[in-house]
């Protein structure tokens, strides 16, 4: 059963196809437990909060530790870009700032959920 990884955030983002990358805030051991090619289930938010899977990932490349103000200006983009923040500086700032050092998760999105199927199951999808 694949791992999984929640886009709370940027859920809209994520099911348009604009999302491509997240930065985490994990301990260095379980960021480096993912791998190039490990498949992980995307969810709007954490199962134990109610979320539901609203899609398949693959990561492209190993998870890589990176500091803010080192963040190609892509990955705004690829991050949600606008949708969320003015610019990047302001992405930045909400992420802790320029000296703080995140796990890069760039993947990409090889299946979507049917939300209209998962609500006709009674599942929240909210």
């Amino acid at each position: 059963m694949p791992r999984i990884i929640s886009f709370a955030w940027t859920t809209d983002a994520f099911l348009d196809g604009t999302k491509t990358v997240t930065r985490r805030d994990w301990n260095d051991v379980y960021a480096m437990s993912f791998h190039k090619d490990e498949i992980l289930d995307a969810y709007n938010k954490s199962p134990r909060a109610g979320g539901c899977k609203i899609g398949v990932i693959r990561l492209t490349i190993d998870p890589y530790k990176q500091k803010l103000k080192f963040m190609p200006d892509s990955h705004f983009e690829r991050e949600g870009g606008t949708r969320y923040w003015s610019d990047k500086a302001e992405f930045i700032v909400a992420m802790g700032g320029p000296e703080k050092a995140l796990w890069v998760i760039e993947f990409v999105k090889i299946d979507v959920c049917d939300i209209i199927h998962q609500m006709e199951l009674g599942l929240n999808c909210d």
